[in-house]
This record gives C-alpha cells, structure tokens and sequence, in this order.
C-alpha cells in the first residue's frame, strides 16, 4: 500500500543492506561465501514470503496485489526493447566496466588472487567485499522489482 516513489527507493536500499549482511556475515565468521549466500538466499526468501503472508500456503502461489502502474513497467519498450532486457544490458554493462575497466576491477582481482599481496599492497582486503556484495545486493532488488512486475 506504499507508493511507488517510496517502495522502489526502499526496495533498493533493502538490497543494499541484505548485500551488506553477506558481506559481514563473510567477514565476520570466515565460512566460505557460497555457504553463506546460499544460506542467506533462504533466509531472505523465508523472509519474503512471511512478510507477504503467504507463509502457510502449502507451495509457492506467487506474491500478487501489486498496483496497475507498477505491473505495467515490465510492458514498457525503450528503442522497441522491453525495459528489463534494457535494464539487464545497462546492469551489465556497469558491472562490466567496473570489474574490467577500473580500479576497483584490478583491486577485487588482486584480492581475489592473492589476499595476502593485496594487504600487502596497502588495498582494503577486508572493506572490498563490502563494496561489491553491496553492488550485487542492489542489482538483485533491481532484478527482483522486475521480475515482482510481471506478476
């Protein structure tokens, strides 16, 4: 029942923070990150579907209710190209251009090699993961306010 221009803000910072929690959570119990997405991703979508009340259904019937304008996003064309191919490209592109392009690519590179050299290099080891599991954090809400739309 939130407006739109208060529900998407919301719904990005939400993915910010879960992208965050990994983050920590990967810092702070040295458990391997596969481990813990996989084990956040079931925590977040028990989440979910509590907070949608579709807690006791006994299978998955989707998440519905959703206002006309928003469900209507996923119906919109930039250049003829549906917006969340349009989305997909400029995500993609953004991640490209900073993992190949950038610094904050060969950083994450070079951490991902080898985390002792980094340290030793005067990077951020430990504040790195921060950055990039709160970008992928945002790209998920990104992706899940598009998929929500369709529905």
């Amino acid at each position: 029942g939130w407006p739109m221009a208060v529900a998407v803000p919301l719904t990005l910072l939400l993915g910010l923070l879960c992208g965050l929690v990994n983050a920590a959570l990967i810092h702070y119990t040295g458990i391997s990150p596969l481990v813990i997405t996989l084990g956040t991703l079931y925590l977040y979508g028990g989440g979910a579907l509590l907070l949608s009340g579709m807690a006791g259904a006994t299978g998955y019937e989707g998440i519905g209710g959703f206002p006309d304008s928003f469900t209507a996003f996923a119906n919109l064309t930039v250049f003829g190209l549906p917006i969340p191919l349009v989305l997909f490209a400029v995500i993609t592109v953004f991640f490209w251009l900073i993992t190949h392009r950038g610094r904050f690519g060969r950083h994450l590179f070079l951490i991902g090699q080898n985390p002792r050299a980094a340290r030793y290099a005067a990077l951020s080891v430990n504040g790195m993961p921060y950055a990039l599991y709160g970008l992928v954090g945002v790209a998920s809400a990104i992706a899940a306010l598009v998929m929500v739309s369709y529905f």
